[in-house]
Protein backbone atom coordinates (compact mmCIF):
# COMPACT_ATOMS: atom_id res chain seq x y z
CA UNK A 1 0.00 0.00 0.00
CA UNK A 2 2.79 2.55 0.83
CA UNK A 3 4.33 2.30 -2.89
CA UNK A 4 0.44 2.68 -4.48
CA UNK A 5 0.41 5.97 -1.93
CA UNK A 6 3.48 7.47 -2.56
CA UNK A 7 3.03 6.71 -6.46
CA UNK A 8 -0.17 8.28 -5.75
CA UNK A 9 1.29 11.25 -4.24
CA UNK A 10 3.73 12.07 -6.84
CA UNK A 11 0.60 12.18 -9.46
CA UNK A 12 -0.62 14.64 -6.82
CA UNK A 13 2.26 17.24 -6.69
CA UNK A 14 2.07 16.75 -10.74
CA UNK A 15 -1.02 18.59 -10.19
CA UNK A 16 -1.47 20.96 -7.42
CA UNK A 17 -1.34 24.87 -7.74
CA UNK A 18 -3.06 27.74 -6.64
CA UNK A 19 -6.17 26.56 -8.05
CA UNK A 20 -6.46 23.35 -6.69
CA UNK A 21 -5.58 24.53 -3.34
CA UNK A 22 -7.69 25.30 -0.62
CA UNK A 23 -8.77 28.84 -0.55
CA UNK A 24 -5.71 29.45 -3.28
CA UNK A 25 -3.40 29.57 -0.46
CA UNK A 26 0.01 27.60 -2.23
CA UNK A 27 3.50 28.09 -1.28
CA UNK A 28 5.69 25.31 -3.30
CA UNK A 29 8.68 26.04 -0.99
CA UNK A 30 6.55 24.52 1.92
CA UNK A 31 6.16 21.59 0.03
CA UNK A 32 4.60 20.35 -3.39
CA UNK A 33 1.11 20.05 -1.96
CA UNK A 34 1.30 22.88 0.42
CA UNK A 35 -2.28 23.90 1.36
CA UNK A 36 -4.09 20.77 -0.39
CA UNK A 37 -4.57 18.47 2.48
CA UNK A 38 -8.06 18.98 1.73
CA UNK A 39 -7.97 18.19 -1.72
CA UNK A 40 -5.19 15.14 -1.30
CA UNK A 41 -7.55 13.24 1.05
CA UNK A 42 -10.62 13.94 -0.59
CA UNK A 43 -8.74 12.08 -3.67
CA UNK A 44 -7.37 9.02 -0.94
CA UNK A 45 -10.91 9.07 0.35
CA UNK A 46 -12.15 8.66 -2.81
CA UNK A 47 -9.75 6.34 -4.15
CA UNK A 48 -9.55 4.08 -0.86
CA UNK A 49 -12.40 4.90 1.45
CA UNK A 50 -11.77 5.44 5.03
CA UNK A 51 -12.31 8.55 6.93
CA UNK A 52 -10.72 12.28 7.56
CA UNK A 53 -8.70 12.77 10.75
CA UNK A 54 -7.73 16.16 11.60
CA UNK A 55 -5.64 18.45 13.95
CA UNK A 56 -4.22 21.84 14.29
CA UNK A 57 -0.91 21.42 13.13
CA UNK A 58 1.56 24.15 13.97
CA UNK A 59 -1.11 26.49 14.27
CA UNK A 60 -3.01 25.16 10.77
CA UNK A 61 -6.09 23.35 10.71
CA UNK A 62 -5.05 19.97 8.78
CA UNK A 63 -6.27 16.68 7.76
CA UNK A 64 -5.32 13.34 6.69
CA UNK A 65 -7.00 9.98 6.01
CA UNK A 66 -7.58 6.90 8.10
CA UNK A 67 -7.84 4.05 5.88
CA UNK A 68 -10.33 0.88 6.52
CA UNK A 69 -7.38 -0.96 7.84
CA UNK A 70 -7.11 1.57 10.71
CA UNK A 71 -3.81 3.15 9.23
CA UNK A 72 -3.22 6.28 9.19
CA UNK A 73 -1.66 8.48 6.03
CA UNK A 74 -0.72 11.60 5.34
CA UNK A 75 0.47 12.65 2.35
CA UNK A 76 0.77 16.20 2.85
CA UNK A 77 2.65 16.15 6.19
CA UNK A 78 5.93 17.61 4.13
CA UNK A 79 4.69 20.68 4.47
CA UNK A 80 5.11 20.71 8.37
CA UNK A 81 8.51 18.59 8.44
CA UNK A 82 6.91 14.94 7.82
CA UNK A 83 7.60 12.24 5.67
CA UNK A 84 4.93 12.85 3.01
CA UNK A 85 3.39 9.34 4.63
CA UNK A 86 3.12 9.79 8.32
CA UNK A 87 0.80 12.05 10.02
CA UNK A 88 3.02 14.26 12.50
CA UNK A 89 0.68 14.45 15.12
CA UNK A 90 -2.29 12.46 16.49
CA UNK A 91 -5.68 13.50 15.63
CA UNK A 92 -9.84 13.10 16.06
CA UNK A 93 -11.77 11.27 13.49
CA UNK A 94 -13.94 14.33 11.24
CA UNK A 95 -17.61 14.45 10.37
CA UNK A 96 -18.67 13.30 7.01
CA UNK A 97 -19.43 16.70 5.36
CA UNK A 98 -22.48 17.37 3.27
CA UNK A 99 -20.47 19.47 0.64
CA UNK A 100 -17.15 19.30 -1.30
CA UNK A 101 -15.02 21.97 -2.07
CA UNK A 102 -14.94 23.05 -5.67
CA UNK A 103 -11.09 23.11 -5.67
CA UNK A 104 -10.90 19.51 -4.40
CA UNK A 105 -13.24 18.12 -6.84
CA UNK A 106 -11.34 19.86 -9.60
CA UNK A 107 -8.16 18.46 -7.92
CA UNK A 108 -9.42 14.57 -7.94
CA UNK A 109 -10.07 15.77 -11.98
CA UNK A 110 -6.56 16.80 -12.86
CA UNK A 111 -5.23 13.31 -10.60
CA UNK A 112 -7.70 11.04 -12.73
CA UNK A 113 -10.10 9.89 -9.80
Amino acid sequence: MKQELIALRTTMERAASVDTAYDGVYNPGRGALHGHCGAVAHVVQLKYGGELVGATVMGERHIWNRLPDGKEYDLTSAQFGGDGLTPVCRGRLLKKRSSTNDRFVRFATLVGV
